[in-house]
């Protein structure tokens, strides 16, 4: 497994080329790590970031848009493993004609890590009716005094959007893709701000 170690500030665009990569996060420091897998990798790919000194921060985006038969599988284990560290995961994915994500998500706050601060979301946008998403985030918390949360959604194109955008003259793909552009568009757009 590679390691990488963070301290201070730092920003960097994970791939997925390895299949495991271990961040840890030291004591004051900040990682702004963004998922863009140019190719989709054929195995499962696990990435664990952990927040291991006091008051380490980690903000994680992802998008991936997936066509045909592609298949994503990538688990996250944020771990928090010092007192006050914080951090956000954001991923989303398109999923388009046969394509398939598998995503699993720890949060894990370990006894000690008070006052830690974690939230992990993961949504999917279904263009086909035979595109799937299997998203399972999870919690393990073994300390008081702290802040927790996940959520995860598997739906298609909202109707009433794309209704709104049709009746102002706007053409069926155009307007599915601009509601694609803004659902994906929302966590690119932060790839800018972290770290």
């Amino acid at each position: 497994m590679k390691t990488i170690e963070i301290q201070g500030r730092r920003t960097i665009a994970d791939t997925l080329v390895d299949e495991e990569v271990h961040y840890v996060v030291e004591k004051g420091g900040t990682l702004g790590l963004f998922f863009d897998p140019t190719v989709v990798p054929s195995e499962r790919r696990q990435r664990i970031i952990e927040l291991r000194g006091r008051g380490a921060r980690a903000e994680i985006v992802g998008a991936w848009h997936g066509h045909g038969t592609e298949s994503l599988a990538l688990h996250l284990d944020i771990d928090h493993a010092a007192p006050e560290t914080w951090s956000r995961t954001d991923m989303r994915a398109v999923l388009s004609d046969e394509a398939r994500l598998i995503f699993t998500g720890m949060l894990h706050i370990r006894p000690g890590a008070i006052k830690s601060d974690t939230f992990l979301r993961q949504d999917s946008l279904l263009l086909s009716p035979r595109a799937r998403a299997d998203a399972t985030p999870s919690l393990e918390i073994e300390a008081d005094d702290v802040k927790a949360g996940h959520a995860a959604t598997a739906k298609p194109i909202d109707r009433e959007q794309l209704f709104y955008l049709l009746t102002r003259g706007i053409p069926r793909i155009a307007a599915t893709d601009l509601l694609i552009d803004a659902f994906i568009g929302a966590v690119r757009a932060r790839k800018v701000g972290i770290g």
